[in-house]
């Protein structure tokens, strides 16, 4: 139900997960002290420092990571929710009959 309010069932399975806020009617992180700490405590320039100066040995992973040439007309014909990871933070999502990319740097596009 994409760009919908939730109903029926799905509204129920909503309300009964334990990141639900009956009282802000919206999910919350139940865990908010932990990434306010986690965030406080970061120091940013230091990675940078490390990413850019540290031992390049700590700076690709070891194993060569697996590649694989996604089925592109295989995903466009799945009528259910199916998603390709692309890599990273990057996901090509096919949702009711829409293809959604979500890419921290391009935020998300939708396409028809």
């Amino acid at each position: 139900m994409i760009g919908k309010k939730p109903t029926g069932e799905h509204l129920i399975k909503i309300t009964r997960s334990k990141n639900w806020d009956a009282k802000r009617g919206k999910f919350v992180n139940i865990r908010q002290n932990e990434y306010d700490q986690m965030v406080k405590s970061f120091d940013y320039w230091g990675m940078l420092k490390e990413q850019f100066f540290g031992p390049q040995k700590n700076r690709f992973p070891k194993p060569k990571l697996p590649e694989v040439i996604p089925d592109l007309e295989k995903f466009n014909s799945i009528k259910n929710l199916t998603y390709i990871w692309l890599g990273h933070s990057t996901i090509l999502l096919r949702m009711e009959g829409k293809t959604i990319l979500f890419d921290p740097v391009f935020s998300f596009l939708v396409f028809q």
